[in-house]
């Protein structure tokens, strides 16, 4: 959901992400380029440059690649799919990301790191 905050129980959970990763220091933050990830990204940056006494902490960069997975099922609940988790993605209509489509994206991605 493009422009969704995060609500005060998510910047919570960043700033407990932010802590538990205090003990180790990053080379670089990848984020997608939704609001809630880039929020919960900068979080993790400034905590990072609190614990290691950096003016900025490591980088901070948007991936398209770890955008949400577009599915028939946007929107819906997760109550909408209990004991059926592995159909989400039997039968694709046309026009939305299969599981070889997202796995491919990852794997593109993870190449380009390397």
């Amino acid at each position: 959901l493009p422009r969704f905050r995060l609500s005060a129980h998510g910047v919570r959970q960043a700033e407990e992400a932010a802590a538990h990763l205090a003990s180790r220091q990053l080379a670089l933050i990848l984020c997608s380029p939704m609001l809630r990830a880039r929020t919960t990204a900068r979080e993790l940056q400034r905590g990072q440059a609190r614990a290691h006494r950096q003016p900025q902490g490591p980088p901070l960069r948007q991936e398209a690649a770890l955008l949400e997975v577009h599915t028939p099922h946007d929107g819906k609940p997760l109550s909408t799919f209990a004991g059926r988790w592995h159909t989400l993605y039997d039968d694709v209509p046309e026009g939305y990301e299969t599981f070889e489509a997202v796995a491919s994206r990852l794997r593109s991605l993870l190449a380009r790191l390397a």
